[in-house]
């Protein structure tokens, strides 16, 4: 049979443990000390302790901070051993889930204790500060046992090498810009545009289907069409039916100017492909040469585009994980990584966004 129990506080320590609270006590009350009386959606009063009578009854203190609130209910007359401390519930995070497993909080002796499982360690608590350093050390500890953590810990601070591993092979990022240029490769068509050279022209492009221009802000290679975007030089209005811009953008300060060129230079109804670095180390050949300004997010990005091209106009992608930028970080290339690292896409890891625009 369930026990009874008032819970004392209505925050988000009771909202978000609500469920196991229910699987665990029955609720005869909630105390909340900003309140005279009031009703919850399911029925529970919810009163202040003052215009309760507790003495015999059991009270789960749900309040993170709950010093102040055990020893209210201690001269409100309630036992030690009526008092339930919430917090040994562990709530809806992994964290919680590793503290409340591997330690506990009770009051003894007229002080609050940590009891830590793995070291029978018994630590007394002087306040909340106190105990989140106290909880802090649970977690080391348990963290301490991963595998990945003992790996990094061996980690270089130097990495394999800096660049971007493509004296060995070819660089992590590629795999997911050339995957967007094959996926693309029908628009790749007309007057093209490519920055630096036209490898990825002639790879993805239909022979007969395109006629390929190069662009080079110093105007280096072969027939190559000296401009800028950052200032719109050397560069005619309404020119290009495709823009191939892989890994530009980061190396140009002015991002609104060089948008404005982007969509000034492309023929109506024309297609920009575009990729540019979340994650990355700095490019130390661009920034010595040009320089290297930018890395990445998604809300930047959106703002950033939507406002030059519209909204409907525009389509972004985000790839990467942290094993991939954490790989790449360190001078590794795509044949030194497993296939499957490349499936996995985690939105707090950008390592590379796409971004393919059409002309208003």
């Amino acid at each position: 049979m369930l026990e009874k129990v008032f819970v004392f506080g209505n925050g988000c320590l009771f909202k978000n443990n609500i469920s196991k609270v229910n699987n665990n006590y029955i609720v005869e009350g909630v105390l909340d000390n900003s309140v005279e009386e009031n009703i919850l959606d399911n029925g529970i009063r919810v009163m202040n302790p003052k215009t309760v009578s507790l003495k015999g009854k059991t009270v789960l203190i749900m309040i993170r901070n709950f010093f102040g609130a055990y020893f209210q209910l201690k001269k409100l007359g309630v036992d030690d051993n009526n008092i339930i401390i919430g917090i040994n519930l562990y709530g809806i995070t992994k964290e919680d889930k590793m503290i409340y497993e591997n330690s506990k909080v009770y009051f003894e002796d007229n002080a609050f204790f940590v009891h830590i499982y793995a070291t029978d360690e018994r630590i007394k608590v002087y306040d909340i500060k106190s105990l989140d350093e106290i909880q802090r050390k649970v977690l080391r500890q348990e963290y301490s046992k991963n595998p990945t953590i003992q790996s990094i810990k061996e980690f270089k601070v130097y990495p394999v090498s800096r660049d971007f591993g493509t004296k060995r092979g070819t660089a992590i990022d590629r795999y997911f810009i050339e995957s967007f240029l094959h996926d693309n490769k029908d628009c790749i068509k007309g007057d093209v545009l490519e920055i630096g050279d036209n490898i990825y022209t002639c790879r993805y492009g239909t022979e007969g289907k395109y006629k390929s221009h190069v662009l080079h802000v110093e105007g280096w290679g072969d027939k190559a069409i000296k401009g800028n975007f950052e200032t719109g030089e050397g560069l005619i209005e309404r020119t290009f039916d495709t823009l191939i811009i892989t890994q530009t953008l980061n190396f140009i300060y002015d991002l609104k100017e060089a948008l404005k060129t982007i969509n000034a230079i492309l023929k109506s109804g024309g297609i920009g492909l575009i990729t540019v670095a979340g994650i990355s180390q700095v490019s130390r050949y661009d920034a010595d040469r040009w320089g290297d300004y930018w890395r990445f997010n998604l809300s930047a990005l959106e703002k950033l585009f939507y406002n030059e091209f519209g909204r409907e106009n525009v389509e972004i992608n985000q790839y990467g994980n942290v094993k991939l930028a954490c790989a790449m970080l360190y001078g590794m290339c795509q044949e030194e990584m497993d296939s499957k690292d490349f499936e996995i896409v985690d939105e707090d890891y950008p390592m590379i966004f796409t971004i393919k625009v059409k002309k208003r």
